[in-house]
């Protein structure tokens, strides 16, 4: 029995309350009461699936293995281990899929699904089993008909069986085509022609394979390798010692051949762009003449046509060795004197660029109060194949100086001072040797040499020297007494300053270089024009000016051979004369006869003569050059002193096998005006060159007084009609000197 204080009813309550926590049961973290409706709590997670075990094939997708879940919504599910490889488990529900990748015996993995509340497992075993279909292949389209060197479209097979299949074709197939060893399909670039064969395609796994039959035929290649020649053209002078070109091809180029003169086909540098690079030995004399041969092959043995041409030796104006001429200017006052020569690399078919001096390639700076520039050439001296530069400081020590600078090969001349120079010569007192000067091959051993003309020696009787490469070293010679060979001039009487303009060509057709003099005598202005032929191997052996091979006489007055040009004029392959005059206006032209060459001792019996009554000084400077391409050279003629010594440029074309023909300045081809008053256009600075390689030679004039004896130079293109009328302002490149320098005093 209760006490009365057990009777208390706080105390009965507790009593209930822990009665029905004695009758309660927990299930899963659960708390279930007797006598209470439980509807509303969730039932427990359970998992299921409809089988124990799965037996699947391999590379075959299953179809969903979809369990039986009980419980409230899964928050995860996963198996343990990882599922076999290329089956996945989706972790909301717990349904497996995929393609089995990878054959497996038998294992058991634990599907565990999680909810919120508690985790459920169960257990499936898994194995995966090989079993597969043997391939069947076929092609559509046999036989196949392909292009040699012409990829072609992939030939797909129709192809079945499984698992993974081989594949491969016996006998192998044509060169450049490949079967892909998983789908069958060929692909390639057949290289190699062939008619047709068949062949045996094989597909094979490990149920068994399957062939296919097809034929295949190569065909000739549709397109042959191209070969172009870029700077020269059939006829014309070559002014480098390298050919130069394109080649192209649909596959790639292997190599690039050249014959020269008929001999056997030799592989040249170079692919895409070739370089061939000519004999320096005396076969390549000046004037003489090559025939060419170019041809390509690609990777498949594919030649392309040939490409023949003919071309004449011109003197080697190509310093970087790029297979076009370059451009040198002289500025022989720039710093009071001391002299600039600015190099100008011809960028191939366009040309000179740059507007400036400073944009020059190469700079070089002569010795203070030397007149460095004053005339200048360019010629291969050692026979390396690239250009060297010949380049005269007339008052250098009141005796003048002669420089030759070599180039480096690719990167042209890389001197910088005329103190450097890789040979100088120095004239003897008071000679101002290097007033003129001019390159040829007088001995015929294939090194350009160099005669240079010094009109005051000799108490103003005047001289000239040649001297002779010695191959490799150029010119050792260093003073003007080590001449190979000295020409005096007259002594006394009104024939003086002999050399005061020298020009080289071969007159008599002879293969070996010759000797044009001319001079300035102070007094009378009567003068001579000498010509010299070389005796051969041994050069030019005459000494004084009047043992000369011909003796052209001017007259009085006249100042007769002031200027000169050699070049051919009609054609015949021996170079004729271009005489230029002062104060008479007139230019005389003398056909050489052939071997015996100048046969005409008189200007008055001049073969051509070109006036122009209204100048003064039209001819004062002369020079021949073959501006249209024909084969025939043109005359260049300057009258500096026009329209206040702006000065006017004009170009007469040769007709042909007759020359000349023109006889007034009012039928020049072309007439080229200056800019600007005391230019003096074309004074001392004419000259033509094919410097974009185009087979026509370009127009170079100089006009040093431009701008206060700043100085311009003016490069016209050429083609077919020679170079057009107008102002100097409409030619191709134009480019400034630096100030009070002359630049355009020599032009080559």
């Amino acid at each position: 029995m209760l006490s009365s204080a057990l009777r208390s009813p706080k105390i009965i309550i507790a009593i209930g309350i822990l009665s029905t926590l004695i009758n309660c049961r927990e299930h899963k973290g659960i708390i279930w009461f007797p006598g209470i409706d439980n509807e509303d709590l969730p039932a427990p997670l359970t998992i299921a699936y409809p089988q124990s075990g799965y037996s699947l094939i391999l590379d075959q997708e299953i179809p969903e293995i979809r369990p039986q879940l009980t419980g409230s919504s899964l928050t995860d599910c996963k198996a343990v281990p990882t599922l076999p490889d290329g089956l996945t488990i989706e972790p909301r529900s717990c349904i497996i899929t995929g393609t089995p990748s990878k054959e497996t015996h038998e294992s058991t993995y634990t599907i565990i699904a999680s909810n919120r509340f508690e985790s459920a497992s169960t257990e499936l075993r898994i194995s995966t089993i090989l079993i597969g279909t043997p391939p069947s292949i076929g092609f559509e389209g046999s036989p196949f008909t392909l292009t040699k060197n012409n990829a072609i479209t992939p030939l797909k097979p129709d192809l079945t069986g499984s698992p993974t299949i081989t594949c491969h074709s016996s006998p192998a197939l044509p060169a450049g085509l490949s079967i892909h060893s998983d789908t069958c399909v060929i692909s390639g670039t057949p290289t190699v022609q062939q008619p047709s064969q068949q062949y045996t395609i094989t597909a094979e796994n490990s149920y068994g394979m399957g062939t296919a039959e097809i034929a295949i035929i190569v065909t000739g290649d549709s397109e042959i390798p191209t070969i172009t020649i870029e700077n020269i053209r059939n006829n014309g002078t070559l002014e480098s010692g390298f050919i130069v070109g394109k080649a192209t091809a649909s596959t790639t180029i292997q190599l690039v051949e050249a014959s020269l003169d008929d001999g056997p086909y030799q592989a040249v540098s170079g692919t895409s762009s070739w370089k061939y690079k000519l004999p320096t030995d005396s076969s390549m004399r000046y004037k003489s003449m090559h025939t060419i041969g170019i041809r390509s092959k690609d990777i498949h043995g594919n030649y392309s046509d040939i490409i023949t041409l003919q071309f004449q030796k011109g003197s080697n104006k190509d310093i970087d060795g790029n297979g076009y001429a370059d451009v040198i200017v002289g500025a022989n006052q720039y710093s009071n004197n001391t002299g600039r020569v600015f190099i100008f690399h011809s960028k191939g078919t366009h040309g000179i660029n740059g507007e400036y001096s400073h944009q020059a390639s190469r700079i070089i700076t002569g010795e203070p109060a030397s007149g460095f520039g004053t005339a200048i050439a360019s010629a291969d001296i050692n026979g390396d194949g690239y250009g060297d530069l010949i380049v005269s400081a007339p008052s250098a020590g009141n005796q003048g100086r002669v420089y030759v600078f070599f180039s480096s090969g690719d990167a042209g001349i890389v001197i910088t001072s005329a103190l450097l120079a890789s040979n100088t010569i120095t004239g003897q007192s008071s000679s101002w040797i290097g007033n003129s000067l001019d390159v040829a091959d007088f001995n015929g051993d294939g090194y350009a040499d160099i005669v240079v003309g010094a009109y005051m020696a000799a108490n103003t009787a005047g001289r000239v020297y040649v001297f002779h490469s010695t191959g490799l070293l150029g010119i050792t010679a260093s003073s003007a007494s080590e001449a190979t060979n000295i020409i005096n001039g007259v002594p006394s009487g009104p024939y003086g300053r002999f050399g005061y303009y020298v020009a080289t060509g071969d007159i008599n057709g002879d293969g070996y270089g010759d000797i044009v003099v001319g001079g300035r005598d102070g007094n009378s202005y009567a003068h001579r024009a000498y010509v010299f032929h070389s005796s051969g191997s041994e050069g030019i052996t005459a000494s004084s000016a009047e043992s000369a091979s011909t003796i052209i006489e001017g007259g009085s007055t006249s100042s007769f051979a002031f200027s000169l040009a050699v070049g051919d004029i009609n054609g015949d392959r021996y170079d004729d004369i271009a005489v230029g005059t002062t104060y008479r206006s007139i230019v005389y032209l003398f056909h050489s006869s052939g071997p015996s060459g100048i046969t005409i001792f008189d200007a008055s019996s001049a073969s051509a003569t070109v006036a122009n009554p209204t100048a003064t000084y039209f001819g004062t400077t002369v020079s021949l050059g073959d501006l249209n391409g024909d084969g025939y050279a043109d005359l260049i003629v300057s009258d500096h002193d026009y329209a206040s010594n702006t000065g006017r440029v004009y170009t007469f074309h040769s007709s042909g096998i007759d020359g000349i023909v023109s006889t007034t300045a009012q039928f020049a081809s072309s007439t080229i005006t200056g800019e600007m008053t005391n230019s003096f256009l074309g004074m001392e600075a004419l000259s033509a060159s094919d410097i974009n390689g185009d087979g026509y030679q370009d127009l170079l004039i100089g006009a040093r007084g431009y701008d206060a004896y700043a100085g311009r130079v003016y490069i016209f293109s050429s083609g077919v009609e020679g170079v057009n009328s107008g102002s100097v302002s409409s030619a191709s490149s134009i480019i400034s000197g630096p100030s009070l320098s002359s630049f355009g005093i020599s032009i080559k």
